[in-house]
Order: structure tokens, then C-alpha cells, then sequence
């Protein structure tokens, strides 16, 4: 063979090489594209339905319900082929329908709701295997095959496995997997929600579960034509379309003037024609919402893990308020509950609620308060979120102010008439100090403040401390020949500890404090509700000063074994952990130093800033010492 042909006949080898090695280039391109789109894609999947997801404590056992399900995919002896439309379930996108069915369940569990759709399709298949495999041998079997039209070899028993009954088993497959994950950390010691491995499998459920009901929507499409499913499916996305117009409806009733507040409170409560909606907590009979006509409306929203203490307090408050309100008002309770359902358990809990209100009125039973529109409403738009919160309708049906109660926990009756407006001015007339802090709970505060005494506020619950700091108290007001005040205000959550405290302090005189537990919890609740109102006002930490010391007080309450505070007026004030104050107090008693009375203070910061480890008091301990999170999300967990 000569150079010329070995030549020719190379060159289209080589550039078959070069053709190929651009295929398998771009090949690579093309699959790293997909990989990129996929991984794009599945991010916002995930994001569109977390933003579903409002687990609200509903418990089904999926295990007993799966176990039902597999027992009857496996009894039917086959399945009809996967058609090509299996991506569309009546015209809607896979997609689209897959994630309508996640806000339909968006109150479930991970695990119900991928089981609660496969059990849908379960009941159909089954339906389908049972005609198939009776309709030759029995006659209602046969006459129901023929009124569904049903093809007479639609579940050949002959026929070879196919494509449906591989994805249903894939289907099956990853239900068992996702079941397995949820329930092993409830088998194991030592596998955790937290281990790491377990941390990652658990993030990828939402997506898995996508997937896996999207897989139930395409096996829904194959069946649609043969037993009528679709309208279940339809149905479900029906309905939910039908409940997102029903949810626009009241929000628009809501936010449109109107001159009747009857309007919008039937918008809220969902009763039948003729049936009486509330109960009246004063002489325990049900009356209807004409009780409530052209009145102020306070609608008192929680779950039913509302404390008595809080209820007794809340009676006192609106007593003084009716006293000195010009218009009247009432309270209505509206009970949020988290499963749709009555136990035994909730109905006992919802009767101990109501028999503690004297004087207001309260939504009976609570599943009028529509879960699907009016409950969304009231988490979406006025942010209910487990705490109490207080929504104020004027005599009109307006909404005046979406959350009052932090307020009403600050002023009690100088909250009136309840408003936005009337919280700013109130804020207004406040300066910091323990005579905002303390005032309503202990009203010997009062006089002290006036009076230029300096106080000493405390808290903890390390008895042996408390007896060091009130000892070094006293004997530096002596040295500083300043009058002192000493007070207790405990711990932020009290426990019965606090009773032995509280106790104590007293046999011993040891200082004053807050007339009782329920005083002690109300102190810090009022702390909470001053940063959780001016948050609602709109201002922000790193620009109002009020906040910046509201934060490092309720922060204060994490340090261990206690804190102090030492003030006269709002001019005055230093603030310091456990300690750290014993520290300074016992070296400025034992350095017999003569201090003047306005060099009180002067001489605790100067000691202060002598300490590498505390920074200046406005800085300091503005996050939990314990966890790092900020005060904001801290305070927005129910005590």
C-alpha cells in the first residue's frame, strides 16, 4: 500500500477520532447542563414547596396506612401500560398539580403527605385489580367493568410486567425509605436528627417526597381514562382553588371599610344559618355575634396552651379598662387549635380556658374558625405564631391594630382606647428606667424613683449568691452613704424553684421582691412585650436606645449564677453578670475607700471597665450566652 492511500485511507479515521472526541466533548457539556438545570431546578422546587409546608401537630400512623396500601398494590396482578400523556393529569401540568397537592396538605408531615396521596391511587388501583380479576367469573364484577367502559384486557393477568408496575414499586420503594429515615431516630440513641448523616438525609425528604407524589400524579394519569380517578384529583386541585378564592374573599372583607362590624366578624367565624357562634364565659350560654354589634372588638388569639395566670391577669387588665373606657368593648377568644380534631384531652383543656374567663365572650366549638382560610389569614397576614396576640376591631369592623397585647402587658389601662396610634404616643412618654420596668408589678417603685434612691435590681437562682450580693449591697450603700433599694425579679421561665427562692429571701430578709411568681413571670413578659411592640412600630435595634437596653436585659437573664443593676432614675444606670459583680462590690468594700454618693455608679464602671472580659454595658450580652441567637427570635417563643 503506498504512502498516498495509507494517507487517504487515515484521514477519515482521524477525523472520525476528532468527530468523536467533539461528541463526547459536547456530550459532557450537554450533560453537565442538564446536571447544572437540574440541580437549578430542584432548588426551586424545594423553595416552592417549603413555602407549602405549615405542619400544625395533625398525627396519622402512615406506617398502619402504608402497610394497607402495599397490601393492596400487591394484590392486584397487574397494571395497564403508562400512556403518553402520563406527565398530564387533566390538562394541568404534573407540576402544577403536584404542588397543589402539597398546599392541600401543607398541615401534614412529610411522611403523611406522601402516603395520603399514595393512598388515593391505592384505593383506585385496588378498585381496578378486583374488577380485572372477577369481572370473567362474576357478574357484578362484569356489569361494573362495562358502566366504567372499561378495555376487557385491562389487567391481562397474563400480560408481562410493565412500566406502571415498575414505577408503583419505585413508588413503594422510596415510601419504605422516607418511613424508615423518619422513624430512626426514635429506634436509635445513637442516631440523632443532629448527626450529621442523619442531618443530610433529612434534608433531601422534601425533595424525595416531590418527586415520589409526582410519580403518584403520573401513575393518576394512566388510570384517569379507565376508573373515573380523575375528579378525586381534580377535586383536590378543585378545591384548592376554591379555597384560595374563599381566602382572597375574607382578606378583601377585612381591608374594606365597611359600616357594620358584623360583616366582618361572620367573614371570621364560620357558623351555620341560625346557629349561635359564641359562648358567653360570664353566664355560660351560647349567644349569637348581634352581642357584638357596633361594639370595640378585642379578638384574643391562641392555642389552647393559654395559662390560667395569664387569663387572671388579662381579666384585671380589661376590668380597668371597662372602667375607664368611654366606649364599650368585648374580648373574644378565639381558640387556635392544632389538629382538626377533638380529643377527649382538648375538649378538658378548652373547658379549663373557658372557666377561668369571667367576662368575655369565646368562638364555641373552635372548628369554626375555618383552618384552610380564616386560620391562614390570622398566621399569614396578622403573623400568629404560638404566642398570644390581640387584634382590635373598631366598632366598624376595622382592624386598629393587628397585635395590642404588647401594650396592654406594658400599660394595662393607659393602653386605651387599644390603637397604633395611641402606642406611639405612649412610647413617647416613656424614658428607660427601672420606673418603666417594674412599676405596674411592684408599686413601691414608684416612690422610690422620686424619691432619688438608688435600686438595686436582681435576678437568679443561686440562693448562696443572692445572700453574697445583698450582704456587699448593703454595705456599699453604707460606704457610699447612698440610700438603696434591693429588689428581686427571678428568672425569666420560674419554676416552683423560684417559690423556694421567693422563700427564702423573705424568712431571711434579705431584700424585697416581686409579690409572687406569677408577678416574676409578668415582669419579664413585659420585657418581652416592649421589645416585641417596638418592633411592631417599626423601629429597629441599631437606631433606638430603648431597644439596644430592652435587649440586654432580657439577655441579661441567661447569665449564670445571676446579674445586677444598679440605677436612680434613667440617668444613672450599670448592669453586670454574676460574679463579675460579687468581684467588684467585695473589692470596693474591702479597699475601705470613702465614696461620695455621686460617685456611686463612677466607681462601678471604673471597676467594670477594668475587666478584659465585660465590655462596655451597652454592648454587652445582646445575644443568648447559651445558643447565640438573637433576642428577636428568642422572645418570639412562648415561654
Amino acid at each position: 500500500m503506498s504512502n498516498a492511500s495509507l494517507n487517504v485511507t487515515l484521514r477519515p479515521k482521524n477525523i472520525s477520532v476528532q468527530t468523536q472526541n467533539s461528541a463526547a466533548k459536547m456530550e459532557q457539556t450537554n450533560s453537565d447542563d442538564q446536571m447544572l438545570a437540574v440541580f437549578v431546578e430542584s432548588k426551586i422546587t424545594v423553595k416552592q414547596i417549603m413555602e407549602t409546608h405549615d405542619p400544625v401537630g395533625r398525627e396519622i400512623n402512615v406506617r398502619n396506612l402504608f402497610w394497607i396500601i402495599r397490601d393492596i398494590i400487591h394484590g392486584a396482578t397487574s397494571s395497564p401500560s403508562i400512556s403518553d400523556n402520563r406527565d398530564q393529569v387533566e390538562g394541568k401540568d404534573a407540576h402544577e398539580t403536584t404542588v397543589a397537592l402539597f398546599k392541600i396538605l401543607s398541615s401534614y408531615s412529610w411522611d403523611t403527605k406522601l402516603v395520603l396521596p399514595l393512598a388515593a391511587l391505592a384505593v383506585k388501583y385496588g378498585e381496578l385489580g378486583l374488577v380485572s380479576q372477577f369481572c370473567s367469573s362474576n357478574k357484578l364484577a362484569k356489569s361494573v367493568a362495562l358502566l366504567k367502559q372499561l378495555p376487557q384486557d385491562i389487567l391481562d393477568p397474563e400480560q408481562e410486567p410493565d412500566r406502571l408496575k415498575h414505577l408503583i414499586k419505585g413508588i413503594l420503594d422510596m415510601t419504605e425509605v422516607i418511613l424508615a429515615l423518619r422513624e430512626l431516630p426514635s429506634q436509635h440513641i445513637v442516631i440523632t436528627p443532629e448527626t450529621p448523616v442523619m442531618r443530610t438525609a433529612l434534608a433531601y425528604i422534601p425533595l424525595a417526597v416531590y418527586w415520589t407524589i409526582r410519580c403518584v400524579v403520573a401513575c393518576a394519569s394512566t388510570i384517569i381514562g379507565l376508573t373515573g380517578m380523575g375528579h378525586e384529583l381534580s377535586y383536590m386541585y378543585t378545591e384548592e382553588t376554591r379555597q384560595q378564592e374563599k381566602y382572597q374573599l375574607l382578606a378583601r372583607l377585612i381591608e374594606t371599610p365597611t359600616a357594620d362590624n358584623i360583616t366582618v366578624l361572620k367573614a371570621l367565624i364560620r357558623a351555620k344559618k341560625d346557629q349561635l357562634p359564641l359562648i358567653d364565659c360570664s353566664t355560660k350560654k351560647m349567644v349569637g355575634l348581634g352581642e357584638l354589634r357596633k361594639k370595640k372588638v378585642l379578638l384574643l388569639i391562641s392555642d389552647l396552651d393559654l395559662s390560667h395566670g395569664e387569663i387572671l391577669i388579662l381579666e384585671q387588665i380589661f376590668d380597668e379598662s371597662r372602667a375607664e373606657s368611654i366606649s364599650p368593648f368585648e374580648v373574644v377568644w378565639f381558640p387556635v387549635l392544632r389538629v382538626d380534631k377533638t380529643t377527649p384531652l382538648i375538649e378538658t383543656q378548652f373547658r379549663d380556658n373557658l372557666a377561668m374567663m369571667k367576662s368575655w365572650y369565646s368562638v364555641h366549638p373552635p372548628s369554626l374558625l375555618d383552618s384552610s382560610v380564616v386560620i391562614r389569614y390570622i398566621k399569614e397576614v396578622w403573623h400568629f405564631d404560638k404566642r398570644p396576640m390581640l387584634v382590635v376591631l373598631d366598632s366598624k369592623g376595622a382592624v386598629v391594630h393587628k397585635n395590642a397585647l404588647p401594650m396592654i402587658w406594658i400599660w394595662r389601662a393607659r393602653a386605651l382606647p387599644f390603637t397604633s396610634l395611641r402606642e406611639v404616643t405612649l412610647w413617647q412618654e416613656e424614658a428607660w428606667g427601672t420606673d418603666l420596668m417594674v412599676k405596674t408589678i411592684q408599686p413601691m417603685v414608684t416612690s422610690w424613683v422620686p424619691e432619688g434612691k438608688y435600686i438595686c435590681l436582681y435576678g437568679g437562682e443561686d440562693i448562696e449568691w443572692i445572700r453574697k450580693l445583698t450582704t456587699l449591697a448593703r454595705s456599699i450603700a453604707h460606704i457610699a452613704r447612698v440610700s438603696m433599694e434591693i429588689l428581686y425579679v427571678g428568672v425569666r421561665n420560674p419554676t416552683k424553684r423560684i417559690d423556694n427562692i421567693m422563700a427564702i429571701i423573705d424568712a431571711e430578709k434579705l431584700s424585697h421582691m416581686l409579690p409572687d411568681v406569677t408577678s416574676v413571670w409578668l415582669f419579664w413578659v413585659r420585657l418581652e412585650s416592649m421589645w416585641l411592640s417596638k418592633l411592631q412600630l417599626g423601629n429597629r435595634v441599631e437606631k433606638d436606645m430603648m431597644m439596644q437596653e430592652i435587649k440586654t436585659m432580657l439577655s441579661l437573664d441567661m447569665c449564670y449564677p445571676g446579674w445586677v443593676m444598679f440605677s436612680r432614675g434613667s440617668a444613672e444606670m450599670v448592669r453586670a453578670k454574676g460574679d463579675t459583680v460579687l468581684d467588684i462590690l467585695d473589692e470596693l468594700v474591702q479597699s475601705e475607700e470613702r465614696l461620695e454618693p455621686t460617685e456611686f455608679v463612677p466607681a462601678l464602671q471604673k471597676h467594670l471597665r477594668r475587666i478584659p472580659t465585660v465590655r462596655p454595658i451597652r454592648e454587652e450580652l445582646m445575644a443568648c450566652q447559651g445558643c447565640g441567637r438573637e433576642i428577636d427570635e428568642l422572645v418570639r417563643q412562648k415561654p
